[in-house]
């Protein structure tokens, strides 16, 4: 499974190479770091729709906040992972995705 995920972020950067950074209005990628979804998700919403230079309608926002307050953290609760409840070595982990995290900005979840 790992290495179907280093495959996964490859294939990101080498998309964001392809189409200029994929940054800024107008840009055909748009990354949502998963804390800023969960921390603030409707927020992670309207970034989305400002990205693509759209609009999210009220209607759907107000349907959106509440689904979110009826399922908080999409019904799942509170996640903790560990590296060696799956039989990984972090630091080999880490390795493999550092390029990848330091690239767009994803900071570091999991002490190791």
């Amino acid at each position: 499974v790992t290495g179907r995920w280093h495959q996964g972020v490859e294939a990101m950067m080498a998309a964001a190479d392809t189409n200029g950074g994929a940054v800024g209005i107008g840009g055909n990628i748009c990354h949502i770091h998963y804390r800023d979804l969960t921390a603030d998700p409707l927020g992670a919403i309207n970034g989305l729709y400002r990205h693509f230079d759209m609009d999210l309608s009220p209607e759907a926002g107000a349907a959106m906040t509440v689904e979110m307050n009826r399922a908080k953290r999409g019904g799942y609760g509170r996640n903790v992972y560990r590296f060696n409840d799956h039989g990984l070595d972090a630091r080999r982990e880490r390795s493999f995705f550092a390029t990848y995290m330091k690239r767009f900005g994803i900071a570091e979840e999991i002490p190791i």
